[in-house]
């Protein structure tokens, strides 16, 4: 019996230990730090100093964070009770430069996500439009039913969005029970819409928090280095002798803390050491560099656990020359098409280049576009560059070759607009 419950309190502490591990590592800067001045405030063994300068960040990775401040004054007006407020900063706190929240809400707000998803819906109806959306359909949604053109068939439409990146508005009508026409008079609408709102209110670099890591362009090469303005320095004072239990219980607290902190440290530092030295190419010359990197290949480099690896990137932001990154963001599924160490995002990036180039009376079609990419050794299937081009927020050619339609949309749908549904 002494054995049996000797094992399972040693099973328990492990799983306490795995449990502080993982919050830690997923813990911004900010809050780590914010932890530590509370627990230094309990603990009395804990010596906690703020760094005395900060490191400087790269000049355009310091933009002031509009999109941010925006979104707070709208909640302060829109939301008085408390808890509401809390639940709305904690998500706003979450949501990415692009104006999408990142993280699911049973990640963001554990045991409370029925009351998470109110207050989300509150928060998707403020400007601007799609914000807050949690992928491409609900943000295009979003600003249809804010311009009152959420038409069924526009909704049969954006429910249709993977079958028109790989095959077209043909398959969409056929699928819908529509008309081809009736699909084409969504899709300009749609390409009036912006996949990005957060990006179009302020420069998508604009740091909603204080980066954790910065990369550096050194004269040997890139370099990356904890932001230590976040970082204070945990120091342990020694334990009395004769000390009881539980004095000696908080003292152990306390070690553990001071070695949480240098842990988390090491980790951060050992993650985008090595982003950095696999995506030089990008920081050199953009995103059409960006590699693939998966979060696997990342774990056996280091010798830890993908999950580890996960938890580390989650809300992980890199100060750069190229300005704030999320470093999730340079991580990427390799393409399976033979195409070596392209990423998804570098493929956007290619296409997005190539219709930049277009003629405006003759918009490339997406096979026009595959033999663009080929001339430049890069080959990738015709359905490839559909999908992503779609996911890249640009609309197939005949869509880019026809001029604004000039009647109106609701005439055409002969419908009313859709209240917004499904999803959300």
């Amino acid at each position: 019996m002494v054995s049996m419950q000797l094992r399972l309190g040693q099973r328990l502490a492990q799983r306490a230990v795995l449990v502080q591990r993982a919050e830690i590592l997923e813990a911004t800067g900010a809050d780590w730090a914010e932890r530590i001045a509370a627990e230094a405030q309990r603990n009395p063994f804990l010596r906690v100093r703020q760094p005395a300068t900060a490191a400087p960040i790269p000049e355009s990775a310091a933009l002031p964070p509009d999109l941010h401040a925006w979104l707070g004054s709208q909640i302060r007006m829109a939301m008085p009770a408390p808890e509401d407020r809390a639940l709305a900063f904690r998500l706003l706190e979450a949501l990415e430069p692009s104006g999408w929240l990142g993280q699911p809400l049973s990640r963001l707000a554990p045991g409370a996500e029925e009351q998470a998803a109110r207050v989300l819906h509150r928060l998707q109806q403020m400007e601007p439009a799609g914000i807050f959306a949690r992928d491409l359909r609900e943000c295009l949604m979003l600003q249809a039913r804010d311009r009152g053109q959420l038409y069924p068939a526009m909704a049969a439409v954006l429910d249709r969005l993977d079958c028109l990146a790989s095959d077209g508005p043909a398959a969409v009508a056929r699928a819908a029970g529509l008309e081809e026409q009736t699909v084409l008079r969504c899709l300009e609408l749609i390409r009036r819409m912006d996949p990005k709102p957060g990006a179009a209110f302020a420069p998508e670099d604009a740091p909603l928090r204080e980066p954790d890591l910065i990369a550096r362009r050194t004269a040997s090469g890139w370099s990356v280095e904890l932001n230590r303005s976040m970082l204070p320095e945990v120091r342990v004072t020694p334990l009395p002798d004769g000390s009881p239990a539980d004095v000696r219980q908080m003292h152990q607290e306390a070690l553990s803390l001071a070695k949480a902190t240098g842990l988390r440290g090491r980790t951060l530092l050992a993650v985008g050491a090595l982003v950095v030295e696999r995506q030089r190419a990008f920081l050199d010359e953009g995103p059409a560099a960006l590699v693939a990197l998966g979060i696997g290949e990342a774990a056996d480099a280091l010798a830890l656990h993908p999950s580890t690896i996960s938890r580390t990137v989650t809300g992980l932001l890199m100060a750069t020359p190229r300005g704030l990154v999320a470093v999730r963001d340079l991580f990427s599924a390799r393409l399976a098409e033979g195409t070596g160490a392209l990423s998804a995002p570098a493929l956007q990036a290619l296409i997005r280049e190539t219709i930049a180039a277009e003629s405006a009376q003759a918009p490339l079609e997406d096979g026009d576009i595959v033999e663009a990419l080929a001339r430049r050794g890069i080959h990738v299937a015709r359905r490839t560059v559909a999908k992503h081009r779609t996911l890249a927020g640009l609309p197939p050619a005949a869509v880019r070759r026809r001029a604004a339609p000039s009647g109106s949309e609701a005439v055409a749908f002969g419908r009313q607009p859709l209240p917004l549904g499904g999803r959300n």
